[in-house]
Formats: structure tokens, sequence, C-alpha cells
């Protein structure tokens, strides 16, 4: 399977934590059953709910500044930073005043993409 990023339906996050996602990889559109990844990006302002779950997971970021929080740790981080979110970390990302895109993976993927269900389809 070969695609570009933008054949994939992106998901509008409802506020406070709006950002846009896109699902790359996931067990509803490929044939991968043990990790997910996708694509989000975060407007100027924008940030991600503070989360915590028992999946590893990883954020490469590819464009813009943001603030990462990772359990006590706090940072700016910016392109081509490297972010490795160990199993049941509580972790945030909060654009700056630039637009923020990060591609992100974890494993093992959720049951249910709840997201893809209930957040507004932007493309």
């Amino acid at each position: 399977m070969i695609f570009h990023a933008s054949e994939v339906e992106a998901y509008e996050a409802p506020a406070p934590e709006k950002r846009v996602v896109r699902y790359l990889i996931d067990p509803e559109r490929t044939a991968l059953r043990r990790f997910m990844s996708g694509l989000t990006t975060l407007e100027p302002g924008q940030k991600t709910g503070v989360a915590s779950h028992e999946a590893e997971e990883m954020y490469f970021i590819l464009e813009g500044q943001a603030r990462m929080r990772l359990g006590d740790e706090e940072r700016t981080v910016g392109p081509e930073t490297v972010i490795v979110i160990p199993s049941s970390v509580t972790h945030q990302i909060a654009a700056g005043s630039e637009r923020v895109r990060f591609l992100w993976a974890q494993a093992p993927p959720p049951s249910e993409i709840a997201a893809k269900r209930s957040w507004k389809r932007v493309g």
C-alpha cells in the first residue's frame, strides 16, 4: 500500500483541544494491526489534551516550535525532534506562535478510534 497523506481523511478535534489528525496507518484502513500512526497539525495556540495511556508512543516534529510536556519534563521542541513516550506517562504538546506538524506512532493501537466517530471530518 502506497499513498500520499493528503489522500487520507482528516478529522478535527473539538475545542478546547482543537487540532487536525490524519490517521495514516490504522487497523480500519490498512492490514497492519499492531501499531497505528498519524499526522497531527496544531495551529498557533492549539494543544492536545493531557493524555496517559497504556500504548507506547513517539512523536517526530516535522514543522514548527512547540512546548512538550512529558511526565515532569517540559521543553521546547522543533523540527527533527524525536519524543519517546513510555506507557502510562502523562504527556501534552502545545503550539506556540506558529503551526506545528508532527508524525506520531503508537503500539498497540486502541481497540476503537473514537475520534473517527465523533470528530468533524475536514478532508
